[in-house]
C-alpha cells in the first residue's frame, strides 16, 4: 500500500474512481482506519460521495472497529462523522462540518 499511497499522492489529476481504489486497497489489505483517512481526505478535497463511496466507508468503519456504530437522532455516528439518511435528498455534503447526508 505504500508504493500505491505514492503514486495516489502525486496524482494530479484524482478522480472518484480512484479515490475508491485507494479506500478498497487498504481495506483489502486490513487496514479500514487508514481507508477511512483517505475517505476524509476525499471530503476534503470536495470530491462528490456516491453510492459506493457509503459501501466503501461502511466495510473501513466495520474492519476499523473501535465502538462501531453510535446511534444519534436520524442517523449514526461513525469516527466522528454523523451519517444521516434523508429520503429524497442527494448524496451530499451538509453545511455542518463532518456531517453527510445521502440518500439510499
Amino acid at each position: 500500500m505504500k508504493n500505491a499511497q505514492r503514486v495516489f499522492d502525486q496524482m494530479s489529476d484524482k478522480n472518484i474512481t480512484s479515490w475508491h481504489l485507494m479506500i478498497g486497497g487498504y481495506i483489502s489489505n486490513g487496514l479500514g482506519c487508514d481507508g477511512l483517512l483517505v475517505f476524509q481526505q476525499m471530503k476534503q478535497a470536495g470530491v462528490p460521495s456516491d453510492g459506493e463511496t457509503f459501501e466503501l466507508f461502511f466495510t473501513a468503519c466495520a474492519q476499523a472497529g473501535g465502538g462501531g456504530l453510535v446511534s444519534v437522532r436520524g442517523g449514526v455516528v461513525v469516527g466522528g462523522t454523523v451519517v444521516t439518511k434523508e429520503v429524497g435528498e442527494v448524496i451530499d455534503e451538509v453545511a455542518v462540518p463532518r456531517v453527510i447526508s445521502f440518500k439510499q
